[in-house]
């Protein structure tokens, strides 16, 4: 599975052209975006009047904004799914850092974990990635993880193949169409030792 998170910025006609190229052989789009409502609300409509298909967003918290326009698909912060959301209806992600995390997002009904970071990364400037023994550690945890965090044609032969998947944030926005193929096709054809 590889999963693409929008920048936490703006969105605008030019990540719609990226998502546009990228929506083959992606399995999923994290929205996540500073927007208000009503712009994202004008910006997914827009992307999706394009021919983008709709079950690959994933919408990020915005609970009624999915409701809306019927998105079984939506992501929570660590510890962020509403004390009374019905999970049930939605196939519901969450970030996670922790095993703690991970328990609680079994708890609510999450299908899947955003984790990471496991490389260095500008989104997480200054801060180490996971250490071997982090990463060992939240894979024995019975909910199934995505890695996230310096996911590239370098170091995707890095990555465990318990991961069910990988994401990718400016990899797979600010790189060729052809280095996001890359890196999905390595990925595809098997996992590193991390």
């Amino acid at each position: 599975m590889l999963i693409v998170i929008t920048p936490f910025e703006i969105l605008n006609e030019q990540h719609q052209q990226c998502l546009l190229h990228r929506a083959s052989f992606i399995d999923g789009v994290i929205l996540r975006t500073p927007m208000s409502d009503p712009a994202l609300k004008l910006w997914i409509q827009m992307l999706l009047n394009q021919g983008f298909p709709k079950h690959k967003l994933i919408i990020h918290t915005r609970v009624a904004l999915a409701q809306e326009f019927d998105i079984k698909r939506i992501h929570f912060r660590e510890y962020d799914i509403p004390a009374h959301f019905n999970t049930k209806a939605w196939q519901v992600s969450m970030s996670v850092h922790s095993p703690k995390a991970i328990r609680y997002a079994l708890d609510k009904g999450a299908i899947w974990g955003l984790y990471g970071h496991l490389f260095q990364t500008e989104s997480k400037h200054g801060l180490r990635p996971r250490t071997k023994a982090e990463v060992r550690h939240v894979l024995a945890q019975s909910l199934p993880l995505v890695a996230v965090g310096g996911i590239n044609a370098t170091t995707i032969v890095n990555v465990s193949h318990q991961f069910i998947g990988i994401a990718m944030i400016r990899g797979a926005f600010n790189q060729k169409v052809s280095h996001v193929k890359q890196v999905r096709s390595i990925w595809m054809k098997g996992g590193g030792q991390l």
